[in-house]
């Protein structure tokens, strides 16, 4: 379904801003290499663009031309976005209030748009229905995830400050002693010399902070989480950015309500994730790439501007040649290096979850910084959670089957690994060897 993605995409942007910018659309998404490494797994986020894209065409053919049919076929995909991923609940959003602001604007057919209003929540409802009811037995009270993590929050704990210095203890007085007083008693005289003075109280000398008290978070403040989510829209855009500024200046071309409704699309997803930062300080450029995948039509857009000006400074046919070398250097040769296998699931991954599945499992999941892990020992991924207390509270009230980590997370992620890994829940790690080390943990 990753790959089929590039179809909707294609059409929701043909709607809205022509062939020629949504086939440069669709190339990039195609080509992209981040988009290429996370399809090279099994993950939701292939399955996720294609729902979530279909959502956003087939609630914009019904702005145009609204039916009964592309009603239901809205609802369907909108509720499959939500399924696949809890971000999908603005896909349902979308595909329901869209055509109710349509209708407030034109008044033509209104008994139509409104029942393919209606017919999208009401399939929506009825899809999702049953997911909702399993996450209420699965947590005991309603919910819009299964995922602990969507809509928990955790507050971030910083380390505590260190303990105040223990006071000098008092010094006893040296009695007076009177002029015809014999002189006092050395280490060396008799055995009968006079008793020593008052023994002084112990020093307190400050220890460690235990290990519930360790730093554990990565990103203690709102702006360094705010960093990490630019530095991650550049990583994604970066080698593209020339063209995405170029890009806005085509955008007197397109229609004001169409360009408001194709980036509300994106531009919600990622005020959706910037919110859900506040209170989950954790970001993948994965969870970027389906708005980053809408947004590139405004790189397409700029690479047309650049084409568009090649006729006049040459030939018809050097301009075509010109425009498909442009193309090839900016959506295509970044993506070569990711067309040979290198996955890391080939080796350390592949053995290590070999062990697991041979090995009994004393509880349930596995905690993991390493998303294959999970599904190729055929566990239940249970993420790292934010403080280390809360990782001591799972292993005693429902402990994971493992633990795994990588030696690129040591000292990285989560930052409180360095002392996790000296709790007496955990055996000795089982050391699997590759082009990143697989640390597995059995959790006692």
């Amino acid at each position: 379904l990753g790959s089929a993605a590039a179809a909707p995409l294609f059409l929701a942007a043909r709607d809205v801003f022509g062939r020629a910018a949504a086939f440069l659309t669709a190339v990039l998404y195609a080509f992209h290499p981040q988009t290429l490494d996370v399809h090279g797994d099994i993950m939701t986020e292939g399955a996720f663009a294609f729902f979530f894209f279909s959502a956003l065409w087939l609630t914009g053919r019904n702005l145009e031309t609204p039916s009964i049919e592309g009603g239901v076929l809205a609802g369907l995909a909108a509720a499959a976005s939500y399924r696949t991923r809890p971000e999908g609940i603005l896909a349902v959003a979308l595909a329901v209030g869209w055509p109710l602001a349509e209708l407030l604007r034109r008044r033509e057919r209104p008994l139509l748009r409104g029942g393919a209003a209606v017919l999208t929540l009401a399939v929506s409802l009825v899809a999702v229905s049953p997911f909702l009811l399993w996450v209420h037995t699965y947590k005991g009270r309603w919910a819009l995830s299964g995922k602990w993590s969507v809509d928990k929050k955790q507050p971030v704990q910083k380390a505590p400050p260190p303990p105040p210095p223990a006071p000098a203890p008092a010094k006893a007085p040296t009695p007076s002693l009177p002029a015809s007083a014999p002189p006092p008693a050395t280490a060396a005289g008799p055995a009968d010399a006079a008793p020593p003075g008052p023994v002084p109280a112990p020093v307190a000398v400050p220890i460690a902070a235990p290990i519930e008290e360790a730093p554990i978070d990565p990103w203690d403040d709102g702006s360094r989480r705010f960093g990490k989510f630019l530095l991650m829209l550049f990583r994604l855009a970066g080698y593209a950015l020339p063209f995405y500024l170029l890009g806005f200046l085509a955008f007197r071309q397109v229609g004001v309500w169409k360009g408001l409704f194709y980036f509300s699309w994106p531009l919600g997803y990622l005020g959706g994730l910037l919110w859900g930062l506040k209170a989950h300080p954790y970001m993948s450029y994965r969870y970027l790439l389906p708005a980053m995948s809408l947004l590139g039509v405004v790189a397409a857009m700029g690479v047309l501007v650049v084409a568009r000006r090649l006729p006049s400074r040459m030939s018809e046919r050097k301009a075509a040649i010109a425009t498909a070398v442009l193309i090839c250097l900016a959506f295509i040769a970044p993506a070569v290096r990711f067309f040979s296998p290198r996955r890391d699931e080939l080796s350390g991954v592949r053995d290590a979850a070999a062990y697991m599945r041979s090995s009994p499992p004393a509880g349930k999941g596995v905690i993991s910084t390493v998303d294959q892990i999970a599904y190729l020992s055929g566990q239940r991924t249970r993420w790292f959670p934010e403080t280390i207390r809360e990782l001591q509270a799972i292993l005693n009230d429902s402990p994971p089957a493992f633990v795994v980590y990588t030696e690129r997370d040591i000292g990285r992620k989560p930052a409180y690994l360095d002392w996790a890994i000296k709790l007496d829940h955990l055996e000795p790690a089982r050391v699997f060897e590759g082009p990143n080390k697989i640390y597995v943990h059995r959790v006692r």
